[in-house]
């Protein structure tokens, strides 16, 4: 008895698992459009007032120092 409640649903199962796929789908493709805004927009504003040079050259002056004293990296 207690197992026929939990299969007596209004909607169909594959009506459900439809239904949460699609809102997963939207739920993704939201964050990674919204996600991909914001970061444009950090990025403009970052190299308005010139930090992208600086992060650009502490990346080079890593990058550098890694190549010279890495092995697996030559």
């Amino acid at each position: 008895m207690s197992a026929q409640k939990h299969f007596n649903v209004e909607r169909g199962l594959r009506r459900i698992m439809v239904s949460n796929f699609v809102g997963g789908v939207a739920w993704g493709l939201g964050v990674t459009v919204g996600a991909s805004v914001l970061l444009g927009i950090l990025g403009y504003f970052a190299s308005n007032i010139g930090i992208i040079p600086v992060i650009g050259k502490f990346i080079q002056d890593l990058l550098t120092f890694l190549n010279q004293n890495s092995p697996q990296m030559r």
